[in-house]
């Protein structure tokens, strides 16, 4: 009979080296599995030392079961209880054990968080069976079984022979690496460790995804899919504080029935003037356009300037929010309690909402658009749905619009950027379509329904693009062109195809009973929410009888071969459904300030989407003076609308256009009377309304930074901004008259 030991100690403990002060040799206890051979041909596997609070008859059970053999446990008066099985079973009872202290040690968890990992033969347990089969689609680390059926599906290792399972960290507890069962197993640690990261990662984005802010969102990628394009490395970013606040104050203005109203900021001059009396700033792409390009070149708003021109001047206002802040903290820390009770706060940290334009290309494009916003401060993106090649302003002529499908790309490319970067930036899809009259392709069924046909079917074969091509080629130009297209156009009695199926069925030799039926058919099977496609219409038209029936959409295409699109708030409505699950806000450009477009436009959105925030841009293009409402009515048209769900409200150019009209009447003025028109329109009027750039120094910051050079210095400096001898002789009266009025109350004993 041989006597062949595996020995493995009772305390399977991988923490022992870090947790034992003076662990000596002797004081392990160690569980002895056997093989005794008898006669030379049958075998017998014993096993004995296990710790007191196993028992041994259900770990017998389990041996048997899981090996399929015959055993027993027998009482020996020297060794106490020993289980005894047929067979040579040694590397199974040993793997069995293992795996059996990784099940009931509690220490197993932080063991399986471990950066490094030693490696165990460990087929599989029934318990691992039995938690694979209830969690067959579950990915992560923070079970044993889960562990090993991880690195089996790392290795391609899916049936249940032996393999090398994990556990512990060898760098940490040196003995792991001398142990006899580690020394021929190899598995690399880290692809463990990182797919755990991985994971866990995942499942956070999910939980994210899950919160109240996103529970109207709806994504065609997965968060797996946003945890494989982001880097290792964690960032956070300013712009997602003022964009959680951002999501707030706006869902606080739709449950009140009121709305944020802003305009757009210039300069930091204009946006820390703001501060005190609006709760958001907003940065325009065509005052961007006009007046600060990164190129320097000013033109008009066709998205034909640089594409970080609106991102930089968004960290230029963004950069001076952070120090207007700073420097009131420091000037409210100097002052006493009462002080600071009698001074008003003024919340410098107002979110901005940035104009993306068209995203300004393609999808990648919109991407590092949007990356950009996020690292440059913008706490909410606006994307229109205009072509990027032939941008237009909102209320210019020509504009073409994208499909209903390639919108949303943008906003999924936004979206997407967003998750990326783990922020919560406010998304608003604006669209053109009440008057755009082009588009750029008939790709999307969504928008057939407004697409212009040619319905004469004496122009059959001639198209608009072919007769203008014959007039260029034979010397024509300029006006003789357009007057050859203005004469296409009217013969070609343009209408969309549902106008053409309802003249045709009007035009049928039937009854009116009958004639009403088929209309009606016609509007049940044709409704917009139906968004019925071309192919889908003819089938219904000769269905009611129009077999025969012309209408080509080709044929009237422009020379660059954008489609006849016919603009109305219906179109825009259609797209608000399409677009509303990808978005935050939904914008409609409008042409004037129309209660009544407004009215169907948020019941039409809301009767699909009935929690969809909407944004108005109350436009200085519009001459409100001739929109035929009283001053009164001007007056509450903000709150008029607010109530229908425009929660967000904004003059786009107020900024632009104020500083164009002080600049103005004051370069007037002063070229005729010279400092008394400084005096009168600029310097009282400031000391009068308490408007702290009268304090202009203070106001730039030279007292902060005074304070910046006592805190280097030791807290005193001959060289200090606000020091001795400063310019203005007249300026302590003015601060102090500011002072009393409302904001440098503790300045009124110094001075």
């Amino acid at each position: 009979m041989s006597d062949l030991d595996v020995h493995i100690p009772t305390a399977f403990d991988p923490f022992a080296d870090a947790n034992a002060e003076d662990s000596g040799a002797g004081a392990k206890e160690y569980v002895h599995i056997r093989i005794q051979q008898r006669n030379g041909r049958k075998s017998l596997t014993t096993v004995q030392g296990l710790k007191k609070e196993f028992s041994y008859n259900k770990i017998l059970k389990d041996l048997k079961k899981e090996f399929c053999c015959n055993g027993t446990v027998v009482q020996d008066p020297e060794l106490g209880q020993v289980i005894q099985l047929q067979g040579d079973q040694r590397k199974n009872v040993s793997s069995f054990l293992v795996q059996l202290w990784f099940d009931e040690d509690p220490m197993t968890t932080d063991v399986l968080n471990a950066s490094y990992t030693l490696v165990f033969p460990c087929p599989y347990s029934s318990v691992e069976r039995k938690f694979l089969r209830s969690n067959r689609n579950l990915k992560g680390v923070g079970l044993h079984g889960l562990v090993s059926y991880q690195v089996r599906k790392l290795l391609g290792r899916t049936g249940s022979r032996p393999l090398h399972a994990l556990v512990a960290a060898p760098d940490k507890y040196p003995s792991l690496k001398n142990s006899p069962m580690a020394s021929s197993f190899s598995v690399p640690s880290m692809i463990m460790a990182e797919e755990g990261r991985f994971e866990a990662e995942v499942a956070e984005v999910q939980a994210w995804w899950n919160t109240e802010r996103f529970k109207l969102t709806r994504r065609p990628y997965t968060a797996r899919d946003v945890v494989s394009l982001r880097g290792t490395l964690r960032q956070t970013y300013a712009s997602n504080e003022l964009a959680k606040k951002l999501w707030h104050t706006l869902k606080t203005h739709q449950a009140n029935g009121t709305a944020s109203r802003t305009f757009g900021a210039l300069d930091p001059v204009q946006v820390t003037m703001m501060a005190k009396y609006l709760d958001t700033i907003y940065v325009s792409g065509w005052q961007c356009s006009s007046t600060h390009t990164t190129s320097n070149e000013p033109g008009p708003d066709l998205a034909d300037y640089p594409y970080d021109t609106v991102p930089n001047k968004v960290e230029h206002l963004f950069f001076a929010q952070q120090f207007h802040d700073r420097k009131q903290r420091e000037v409210r820390m100097s002052m006493s309690r009462e002080q600071r009770a009698r001074t008003p706060y003024v919340d410098y940290l107002k979110p901005i909402i940035a104009d993306g334009d068209t995203g300004f290309g393609g999808a990648t494009a919109t991407v590092k658009l949007c990356k950009l916003f996020v690292e440059r401060g913008a706490a909410g993106v606006h994307i229109e749905d205009q072509s990027s090649v032939t941008k237009k302003c909102g209320h210019m002529a020509g504009k073409v619009l994208v499909s209903v499908g390639e919108h949303i790309n943008r906003l999924v490319a936004a979206r997407l950027q967003f998750d990326i970067m783990g922020v919560e930036t406010v998304l608003i899809a604006r669209t053109d379509a009440v008057a755009a009259n082009l588009i750029q392709t008939n790709v999307d069924s969504r928008d057939h329904q407004f697409i212009l046909g040619c319905t004469n079917p004496h122009l059959k074969g001639r198209s608009l693009a072919g007769a203008l091509a014959e007039a260029m080629a034979v010397g024509k130009n300029g006006p003789e062109l357009q007057a050859i297209e203005d004469e296409w156009l009217s013969m070609a009695k343009l209408k969309t195809f549902s106008e053409c199926v309802e003249d045709a069925i009007n035009r049928l030799n039937i009854g009116e009973d009958e004639k009403r039926q088929r209309l009606d058919e016609w509007a049940h099977r044709s409704g917009y929410d139906k968004c019925l496609s071309y192919e889908q219409g003819r089938d219904i038209a000769e269905r009611l009888g129009l077999e025969n029936l012309f209408w080509d959409w080709d044929l009237p295409r422009t020379r660059d071969g954008f489609y006849r699109f016919k603009g109305s708030v219906m179109a825009a409505v259609v797209r608000g459904w399409a677009f509303a699950p990808h978005t935050d806000l939904i914008w409609m450009e409008t042409s004037s300030p129309d209660l009544v477009e407004c009215t169907r436009f948020a019941e039409g959105v809301k009767s699909k989407h009935p929690e969809m925030m909407l944004a108005y841009n109350l436009s200085p293009s519009f001459n409100w003076d001739a929109s035929g409402m009283a001053d009164d009515q001007m007056r509450d048209f903000i709150p008029r609308i607010a109530k229908l769900g425009f929660c967000w409200q904004f003059i786009t150019l107020a900024g632009f256009h104020a500083d164009a009209l002080v600049v103005d009447t004051f370069a007037r003025d002063f070229a005729r009377r010279g400092m008394l028109a400084y005096v009168e329109r600029i310097q009282r009027q400031e000391r009068n309304n308490g408007v702290d750039t009268l304090a202009h120094q203070r106001w730039s910051g030279a007292n902060y930074y005074d304070k910046v050079l006592k805190t280097v210095q030791g807290g005193i400096t001959s060289t200090a901004a606000m020091g001795k001898g400063k310019l203005l002789s007249l300026l302590p009266q003015m601060i102090l008259f500011i002072s009393v009025r409302q904001y440098l109350p503790f300045l009124g004993d110094k001075l």
